[in-house]
């Protein structure tokens, strides 16, 4: 089942959302292994050069980074999206 992470900037439900989840729980992963984890746990029908171009405009966005043949978070981006969640847990907590 998919969870609903309401990500900034990443469409609800979409391919990017889906691949943040799973690199979120599990990483690295390379190209194939995300594939199989979309497919067969998102039971969602998608090629991997469709996978490929998602995860090339992730690493472009500075989401996701390549380390060898396998991709992860930015650690970079994890420390904005803590940042943000602090922020907004302030704001609230006034």
């Amino acid at each position: 089942m998919l969870e609903h992470n309401y990500l900034p900037n990443i469409k609800y439900d979409s391919t990017k959302e889906i691949i943040v989840q799973i690199l979120s729980k599990k990483w690295p992963l390379s190209l194939k292994e995300l594939t199989i984890e979309i497919n067969t746990y998102y039971r969602i029908r998608i090629s991997t050069q469709a996978i490929y171009k998602v995860l090339n405009q992730l690493k472009t966005e500075k989401i996701i980074e390549r380390i060898e043949l396998k991709y992860k978070l930015d650690a970079k981006w994890i420390e904005k999206m803590q940042k943000l969640i602090n922020s907004i847990n302030q704001n609230y907590s006034d």
